[in-house]
């Protein structure tokens, strides 16, 4: 290994570090300053609908996650990559994908936070159980549907000829 994949390597190792850190701190602070409590209070208040206040909450929530994150995340998906020389992608090409995984992530994640908390409303005593076959189940759609309509929304992809 030579010493620019080293220096790469042990950068990406210590940005992990301080991401892993970031969140943690991120996540006790929201927790412990009430400030994950007042959020659901307000949306108890505006909605009596359970899945209301779940999709506003974890929109909000996962929304300051992500612009206190944001920073890093750009300086390590972006900037280093270019500093190594291992990218060649621009400002508005990494905005565009960076669109599109939010999307996809928001989509996604808001279907399966639904679905874990109706598990919990509605099979309080099994909800592991079904929560794993749940799982289970995503799992296998997502690795059929990753190469052929995931896997073209980010990256350009030609078939392989023999």
């Amino acid at each position: 290994m030579n010493d620019n994949a080293r220096a790469y390597a042990r950068l990406r190792y210590r940005l992990m570090l301080v991401d892993l850190g970031l969140g943690m701190a991120f996540l006790l602070a929201f927790q412990f300053s009430g400030t994950s409590h007042a959020l659901a209070g307000w949306w108890r208040e505006r909605t009596g609908a359970a899945w209301l206040q779940l999709l506003g909450y974890a929109a909000v929530f996962a929304s300051l996650y992500y612009l206190v994150n944001l920073p890093l995340h750009f300086y390590s998906s972006f900037s280093i990559e270019h500093r190594f020389g291992l990218s060649r992608m621009t400002i508005a090409d990494w905005l565009k994908r960076e669109l599109k995984q939010v999307a996809l992530s928001a989509l996604l994640g808001l279907l399966v936070l639904q679905g874990l908390y109706a598990l919990l409303r509605h099979a309080p005593a099994t909800w592991p159980v079904w929560a794993t076959v749940g799982w289970v189940g995503i799992s296998v759609v997502m690795a059929r549907i990753f190469p052929t309509l995931l896997l073209p929304l980010f990256y350009k992809t030609v078939p392989l000829h023999n």
